[in-house]
């Protein structure tokens, strides 16, 4: 069996700590674009395909308890995009400032008042980089539903149509993914509950 550090660059799917806003105690208002059950919602929206102009900005309503602005996470999961703050948004655009599409939310505290501004992102860039056959077996259907099972490690890309890009998703599959290099600079900037399982290599 070949060693994987020989197999190219690492492939890893990014996730986060808490699963949502309900974790603090929230809520989204003004999200009715990603209205019935999570699957459904992304196709409706066509997630990786920017946000519809003219929408209305959504906002996090925390409920209780009061949280300070230093209890705030970089980044909630919103079906399967990202909302992240100001300070992960940057990151993101050093590392990839073409990878992601972005809509401003807002968010409101128990007492009424504004907190600070989040933005929805979107990872926009699809690359067919994905190699069924040289993968671990794939079920036919979840390729054709975009619901490729990313929980175990042993998928292949393809390196020579995936470039350089740091972020990207597959046709395959409605999560995003990223390279090991965009990994650890994430991870060099200081970002909490984020995560990265790994789910196979480019070659």
């Amino acid at each position: 069996m070949v060693r994987k550090e020989f197999l190219g660059e690492r492939i890893y799917a990014p996730h986060l700590g808490v699963r949502g806003p309900e974790a603090e105690n929230a809520s989204w208002s003004n999200m009715d674009v990603f209205a019935g059950d999570h699957f459904e919602r992304a196709n409706t929206y066509g997630v990786g395909s920017a946000f519809p102009k003219n929408l209305p900005e959504p906002v996090l309503v925390f409920d209780r308890p009061m949280p300070t602005a230093g209890e705030l996470f970089d980044a909630y999961q919103v079906v399967f995009i990202w909302a992240v703050s100001e300070r992960l948004r940057s990151t993101f655009d050093a590392i990839d400032p073409d990878g992601f599409d972005y809509l401003k939310a807002g968010t409101r505290f128990p007492d009424g008042s504004a907190g600070p501004s989040y933005w929805l992102a979107d990872v926009v860039r699809t690359v067919d980089c994905y190699d069924p056959e040289q993968s671990r077996a794939i079920n036919p259907k979840a390729m054709l539903e975009r619901t490729v099972d990313f929980t175990f490690d042993e998928h292949v890309f393809r390196a020579d149509m995936l470039s350089d890009a740091p972020f990207f998703r597959i046709p395959q599959s409605l999560s995003f993914l990223c390279t090991s290099s965009t990994k650890a600079r994430i991870e060099r900037a200081g970002h909490d509950h984020i995560f990265f399982f790994e789910v196979g290599w480019a070659r």
